[in-house]
């Protein structure tokens, strides 16, 4: 029986349904269909010395694993090499702001001799 009213209930005005709110208005999950597991011997293969099955890679998925790894490879050396010229530069500009500091420091030195010798 359909839950939809026939054509004379609804010509003759009986096409409401009326519904019960206190009783549940859907049956239990027993009309859903639970998953099917298969049984060991439905999943059992013939050839019993396979054991793990290798599926070859795609062609265009290992030309691009390969083009990533080319494209790490000069990232990383890029980097590397930005690194190093930034220690590079970091070492030039310690060793250049001690010779400025020994520079002014002898200024200051000799000037305060000077000073005092007069």
């Amino acid at each position: 029986m359909s839950n939809f009213p026939s054509l004379e209930e609804f010509d003759a005005g009986n096409h409401h349904k009326v519904i019960n709110m206190h009783k549940a208005q859907f049956k239990a999950h027993d009309e859903i269909p639970s998953k099917t597991c298969l049984s060991d011997t439905q999943t059992k293969t013939e050839n019993t010395d396979m054991e793990v099955l290798y599926v070859e890679e795609p062609t265009f998925l290992r030309k691009w694993r390969q083009q990533r790894e080319i494209d790490i490879r000069k990232r990383d050396e890029q980097n590397q090499l930005k690194k190093n010229e930034r220690i590079e530069a970091a070492k030039d500009a310690i060793e250049s702001f001690y010779e400025t500091y020994n520079k002014k420091k002898e200024a200051g030195i000799q000037k305060a001799r000077h000073a005092n010798t007069y």
